[in-house]
């Protein structure tokens, strides 16, 4: 019996010590390609019921035990997944360093363990509420001067719409608009830094662009991140050695999806309008005609390199645009240098980052008659022979200079035609009437890490951002009266902006008891803002000499948008962090100073944030064979911040104590993982409440003042998001695609008193901002879309690549002030096809009922599909490409591609500005604009 014992002890000695032997220790360090260490990557045991796994810290560090024989499986967002199998071999320790590989498209929701940036924190965690990222080469997959662009129809709640301008800024809202007379644009941050109009960045120096949703995702941001956040991450120098980089792209630019107009009947002698006799024979008018190809050329060559202690990334671009309409050009020149130093083993970093953008523009405008020679071609009298207006003047020895030549139907030699509405001749818009705008922005900033211990660290930062502006208008002499004296006009305008942005961060981490661990983030914020603008101008006392000092005495003026503008916030948050197992529960302070503004409370504004985040499959140790993550969240939040409305004067009345403009939101999501990481689905539901709005209510007349703030606005916000990716990869040809959709309604709860912003748009209790009237009062629509979709598809074969965005909006209506007027002249196709029959409309003559058509006929419905991209790419393998060459890539591109399905007039997403008020609504907006290039892409 004793030996049968002994030797079932052996035994069981003997299959533990084999156990024991196959449970080895794995550490290792993972690195993005270049060799930057990878922070936030989950090493996950493949296999194991509660998804068993680490993620890397700041040095990209891992270490876990395994069974030898266990597949690791590496993955982050931003870059392709890795698999490792943990080698059979006999060593208690093993080291597995890793590499991934960066994503070449990245388009999906973010993964639910991830790095990200908020305050310039980098934090890796369960992050309890949605976020998307962007990597460079999708970034410039479709190449763009504005690098939003390429978020256009890519996330879900996200609105990008393209200004009538063409270049420059884009309007971009975030689940819906919330702020009745402020901005709801979203905020814009570079490197942990605020930074205004994103469209001045060269898209090659950036990096990565993260959507961050909603106030929730940006509570330590405070009220200026209540629409939302885009963080954009610049280009980091690379320990290597150098190499350089050189990207260039020509498109070419055609104006499309122009009213139709009729060229069958004209005009009566002495006559502008077209409501003459049948022509015998058809004008030859096309307005296609005065729009010439445009073209944009972008070219950016980099360079980065250096050792681990110091590198180097410097870059210059230049961006070249001449417009569809002559005489319109916007250029851009880009230099960026950014200097990283590590000194004592990395325990101090000092980043150090240069900008400097020059930018020119020549006749930019959206909308409107005056300045706008979209007016004066489109009205044209059918019965007239354009050509002759493209000589637009004539020289006139008595005066000395040439003249505006007009004839339109109703001109003469000597007198220009008004068309009675005071149009001019669009060559003289375009050539004579001429608006130069010049800017110089100067972009300054440092960064010093500190890691004081292995529990410890401090981030500082600062930046100055300064921006110079130079505006002229010209008008020269002959130039209708509405608009410029006998000798002409002229008005000149500076403004300059200067922004200071400065904070301190303490962080702290530690481990309390096994699973639960705990960060802190402690910090200090201040930001100053300074705008200052002044112009004058008048009439000409000389013709056609454009100074100030040529200017009538009498006549000068200033201009009536003078501003003089501060602002300066202080502000201290404190952001915890607490793990326990698979549940993170976050919570944020953040309390805001103003240091300026007089109206504002000396007291302390707060902005809480609470948010919980966990997975379902660690949470309830579920191992579910086809579904690989499941993560829900529930966030709620309140962000506030003194006052920034500008524009206060003399004959505005203030209350004594102005309360905080406060947003309350609430968000749930989940984001799911099924088939191996094939598929992934997400959803996520909000609800947003804006109170505290200030109202213009009027003065009783005769008082001291036009009218006064009242606090009395509320808006309401609440929709859903979903997403769904498909991926499908193998080494020899892979798919992808990615879709999304959103549903937001805006309300206004409370207001007060109606206010009246313009003949269309106003604010009424119980509807929403964006809804159109009419001049009595009636509702006839809403701007707003009832949803938004969109489709990204991206394929891959061997050394070619394939992509296309389609994009679709569904409800929601617009207003066409063009057509009425197209209709009043007679030059519109209706009023073509209404003659034809020889019937009177409702018993009423053409003329007649189309220049007193009631204004809800003007209103169409918005919904719209369009293929909104296409992008082509070869990569030339390295046994192709030229010696020394590293990377070489040719690209077919081309935008705004096929309109598919649109009732409307004009292309309902062209906006003619980026105010909350300039969407929907079409007077002589520039049409769209399609194009298509080559890009072309090197390295060595």
């Amino acid at each position: 019996m004793k030996n049968k014992v002994r030797w079932l002890i052996f035994c069981l000695l003997w299959l533990s010590g084999v156990a024991q032997a196959q449970l080895k220790f794995v550490s290792g360090v993972v690195k993005e390609a270049d060799g930057t260490p990878l922070m936030g990557v989950s090493v996950v045991v493949r296999g194991t019921a509660s998804a068993k796994g680490v993620i890397t810290d700041v040095d990209g560090k891992y270490q876990l035990k395994v069974l030898a024989g266990s597949t690791l499986d590496f993955s982050t967002i931003g870059f392709r997944s890795v698999s490792k199998l943990v080698p059979k071999i006999n060593a208690a320790e093993i080291t597995m360093n890793v590499v991934l590989p960066e994503e070449q498209i990245c388009f999906y929701p973010a993964p639910p363990e991830e790095k990200m940036i908020a305050l310039g924190i980098e934090k890796t965690s369960n992050i309890p509420y949605k976020i998307e990222a962007f990597t460079q080469k999708y970034i410039n997959q479709g190449q763009s001067d504005n690098v939003l662009s390429s978020l256009d129809g890519m996330v879900a709640g996200l609105n990008v719409q393209r200004t009538a301008l063409g270049v420059g800024e884009r309007r971009v809202t975030m689940r819906g608009m919330r702020s009745l007379f402020s901005d709801n644009n979203v905020l814009y941050v570079i490197d942990g830094v605020p930074y205004d109009q994103p469209s001045d960045i060269n898209p090659e120096d950036i990096k990565e662009v993260r959507v961050l949703m909603g106030a929730s995702a940006s509570a330590l941001y405070g009220a200026s991140a209540a629409n939302g956040v885009v963080l954009i991450q610049t280009q980091k120098p690379q320990n290597r050695d150098i190499r350089v980089r050189l990207s260039s792209s020509l498109q070419f630019e055609n104006a499309y999806n122009l009213p139709q107009m009729q060229n069958t009947y004209g005009n009566e002698a002495g006559q502008y309008t077209s409501w003459g006799r049948k022509l015998s024979t058809p004008s030859s008018f096309d307005a296609k005609d005065f729009f010439r190809t445009g073209y944009q050329a972008m070219t950016a060559v980099n360079l980065s390199g250096g050792s681990i202690s110091n590198r180097t990334y410097a870059s210059v671009g230049s961006l070249q645009t001449k417009g569809v309409v002559p005489n319109t050009a916007y250029n851009r020149y880009n230099i960026w240098v950014r200097n990283v130093n590590e000194l004592l083993n990395e325990d101090i970093v000092l980043d150090l980052t240069g900008g400097y953008t020059h930018q020119f523009q020549r006749n930019q405008v959206g909308h409107g008659i005056a300045s706008n020679p979209i007016a004066g071609l489109y009205l044209y009298p059918r019965g007239e022979n354009f050509a002759q207006e493209r000589y637009f003047e004539r020289y006139d020895p008595a005066a000395g200079y040439a003249k505006q030549y007009w004839y339109a139907g109703s001109g003469t030699a000597d007198t220009p035609a008004d068309m009675g509405e005071n149009i001019q001749n669009p060559y003289w818009v375009a050539y004579r009437n001429v608006r130069p705008e010049s800017k110089d922005r100067y972009f300054l900033s440092s960064k010093l890490f500190f890691n004081i211990s292995n529990r410890f660290s401090l981030t500082t930062r600062f930046s100055l951002d300064n921006s110079y502006y130079k505006r002229e208008d010209r008008r020269y002499a002959s130039t209708l009266p509405a608009y410029a004296g006998e000798n002409g006009y002229y008005a000149s305008e500076k403004e300059s902006t200067q922004q200071q942005y400065a904070d301190a961060i303490l962080k702290y981490v530690s481990t309390i008891y096994g699973h639960l661990q705990f960060t802190t983030y402690v910090g200090a914020i201040y930001q100053a803002t300074a705008q200052n603008r002044e112009g004058y101008g008048g009439n000409l006392l000389s013709p056609n000499k454009f100074n100030l000092a040529n200017i009538t005495p009498s006549q000068l003026r200033a201009l009536p948008n003078h501003l003089d503008y501060q602002q300066k916030n202080g502000a201290a948050f404190l952001l915890a962090e607490v793990w326990w197992k698979y549940i993170q529960l976050t919570a944020s302070g953040r309390a805001d100073f103003s240091l300026s503004h007089p109206y504002a409370s000396s007291k302390a504004i707060i902005s809480p944030s609470v948010g919980l985040s966990t997975s379902l499959l660690r949470m309830f140790d579920l191992d579910i064979k086809y579904l690989q993550n499941a993560k829900v969240w529930a966030f709620y939040t309140e962000v506030a911040a003194p006052l920034r409305y500008k524009g206060w004067s003399e004959r505005i009345f203030l209350p004594e104590k102005l309360q905080a403009e406060r947003t309350r939101s609430y968000e749930a999501g989940i984001s799911t993982s099924w088939l191996n990481d094939q598929v992934g689905l997400n959803a996520a539901v909000y609800r947003t409440l804006t109170s505290n709005q200030l109202v213009p209510t009027a003065m009783p007349y005769g008082s001291a003042y036009t009218y006064q703030w009242a606090q009395a606005g509320e808006v309401e916000n609440q929709g859903i998001e979903l997403s769904a990716i498909y991926r499908n990869n193998s080494s020899l040809f892979s798919y992808r695609l990615a879709l999304n959709a959103t549903a937001n309604r805006n309300k206004i709860t409370q207001l007060g008193t109606e206010q009246v912003l313009n003949d269309y748009f106003r604010l009424r209790e119980g509807d929403q901002i964006g809804d159109l009237y009419d001049t009595n009062g009636k509702r006839l629509g809403s701007t707003n879309p009832d949803c938004l979709f969109g489709l990204k598809g991206a394929m891959t074969y061997k050394n070619w690549d394939f992509d296309f965005w389609i994009k679709a909006r569904l409800g929601g209506e617009v207003l066409s002030d063009t057509e009425r007027y197209l209709d009043r002249y007679g030059v519109s196709q209706a009023s073509a096809t209404a003659r034809d029959t020889e019937n009177d409309l409702l018993g009423i003559p053409a003329p007649y009922y189309f220049q007193h058509k009631p204004t809800e006929k003007y209103v169409y419905e918005a919904t719209n599909l369009r293929l909104q991209r296409l992008a082509l790419t070869y990569h030339f393998n390295k046994i192709s490409m030229i010696k020394g060459f590293s990377d070489f890539s040719l690209s077919l591109i081309a935008d705004n591609v096929l309109m598919l399905y649109n009732k409307a007039p004009f292309d309902p997403e062209l906006v003619s500005g980026t105010g909350t008020y300039e969407a929907g609504y079409d007077l002589f907006m520039l049409p769209s604009v399609r194009s298509y290039g080559l890009k072309v892409n090197f390295q060595f």
